[in-house]
């Protein structure tokens, strides 16, 4: 028998810890909480003793100061470790970025509504996506709501975190509605779907949130001081890698190679679908000649073409600040896309 139960004992699983919500929740806030808990239930038997109820607000005016002030410490020592190992240790660092990341449960996971796209428009589906990303950057703002962020580190953890929510099935989803790719202006294609992402408005709260302006402030001024560029950008980079990838695996998927398939054939007849996107893109960055033969496709394709985007809207911002009537004074200051030291220091 005893032989039997030391067999179990050996197969059994061995329990795993569970992480904290809350490292900044010590022994000393445990503490507290349970003092707390036992008082207030002694107070709910006697609600009008003086003595035991200045005792009870007492013990929570206490827990909830040392709570505030243990989080707060928290994360100030998390930013000293972001500077110290941004370049030095980038494991720790990226270990870093990970314990800042969201840790809801319920919506860990993003999908797709089905009927979201049974007609043809992604509009449903986009508007879920900036209720997500609205949420994840109110709770990163929440992080650092008494702990100072310098700029450069907040932007990249809000492109690390925030952003792949937002851009989730963006190679999918697209800017462009197919239905009318044919009818847009071919000088200004991308300002024209660039106003219509509803995502893009994280991008420009976290430009707000920075600088410190309010919700009326012009957005050209806005990715004039920062330096940032919209996201159909990065939108548009991963249709192209996506097409890439389609093109090259196309032996390997059945069902993504009669896909891909299905869209030479549709465009072949005139008819509007995601690759027609895909060859408005090539177009409109005098790139036609890789979606005739994605074969010559090399290694720095990529590069190129991000350079070619924010090359056309640097331009695209550059007219649109001579015209604006908003910007009349702010456009004698600075006319050119880039972080001024001052700000790149706070």
């Amino acid at each position: 028998m005893k032989q039997l139960i030391l067999h179990l004992s050996k197969g059994k699983l061995k329990l795993q810890e569970k992480e904290k919500d809350k490292p900044w929740y010590n022994t000393l806030l445990h503490d507290l909480k349970k003092s707390l808990d036992h008082y207030s239930r002694v107070l709910s038997l006697n609600p009008f003793n003086k003595e035991l109820r200045a005792k009870c607000f007492h013990l929570s005016k206490t827990y909830n100061k040392t709570r505030k002030e243990k989080r707060r410490n928290y994360f100030k020592d998390l930013m000293v470790k972001l500077k110290n190992t941004s370049q030095s240790n980038p494991k720790a660092f990226w270990d870093i970025i990970n314990t800042l990341k969201s840790s809801d449960q319920e919506n860990k996971e993003s999908s797709i509504d089905a009927e979201s796209c049974l007609n043809g428009s992604f509009k449903r589906a986009l508007n879920d996506l900036n209720s997500r990303g609205q949420k994840a950057f109110f709770k990163l703002t929440n992080i650092f709501k008494n702990t100072p962020c310098d700029i450069q580190n907040f932007t990249f953890i809000f492109d690390h975190t925030v952003k792949p929510v937002v851009l989730y099935a963006s190679e999918i989803l697209g800017i462009f509605d197919t239905r009318k790719c044919n009818k847009y202006n071919s000088e200004n294609i991308f300002d024209q779907n660039f106003n219509t992402v509803p995502t893009e408005k994280i991008n420009l709260n976290m430009c707000r949130y920075l600088l410190k302006v309010n919700r009326k402030t012009c957005k050209l001024a806005l990715y004039g001081e920062l330096d940032r560029f919209p996201l159909y950008i990065d939108i548009i980079m991963s249709m192209i890698k996506y097409w890439i990838r389609l093109y090259n695996d196309k032996p390997k998927d059945a069902l993504l190679s009669g896909a891909l398939a299905e869209n030479i054939t549709m465009i072949d007849n005139n008819q509007q679908c995601w690759l027609s996107c895909i060859k408005c893109i090539l177009n409109e960055c005098g790139l036609s000649h890789f979606y005739k033969n994605p074969k010559s496709i090399k290694n720095n394709f990529l590069l190129v073409l991000r350079k070619c985007l924010q090359c056309k809207f640097e331009k695209q911002w550059s007219l649109q600040l001579q015209t604006s009537d908003k910007l009349r004074t702010y456009r004698l200051f600075k006319n050119i896309l880039n972080l001024k030291i001052f700000i790149r220091c706070n």
